[in-house]
């Protein structure tokens, strides 16, 4: 699987799959060498990331935070033309993101 973006400089994006699930990772690289604490950070909203290379097909997409695992939001996504835009939640430094096939 293959990722465009983020498009938002100093940000970085890592994505990990299997035929039936997608891990992506959105950081930014220098707060990875010195985390903020909670609360602190510059806020990222409006970053989009490209996947490419999905089956066609219903998927469910969930933002998780990196620090709790808390769920941060879950929605259904259909991927069409084997590529998927995801418009990720506002986040601070970091977040997650798992992108499943609905079985």
């Amino acid at each position: 699987t293959e990722t465009d973006g983020p498009k938002k400089p100093n940000l970085e994006c890592r994505l990990y799959g299997s035929p039936n699930e997608h891990y992506g990772w959105v950081y930014e690289q220098k707060s990875m060498i010195n985390y903020p604490k909670t609360g602190q950070g510059r806020a990222y909203s409006g970053v989009k990331v490209n996947v490419r290379h999905l089956m066609d097909g219903a998927y469910t997409v969930t933002f998780f935070d990196t620090i709790t695992g808390t769920i941060l939001k879950a929605e259904a996504v259909t991927v069409r033309s084997n590529q998927l835009e995801l418009d990720l939640p506002i986040f601070t430094v970091d977040i997650a993101f798992k992108v499943r096939i609905n079985e």
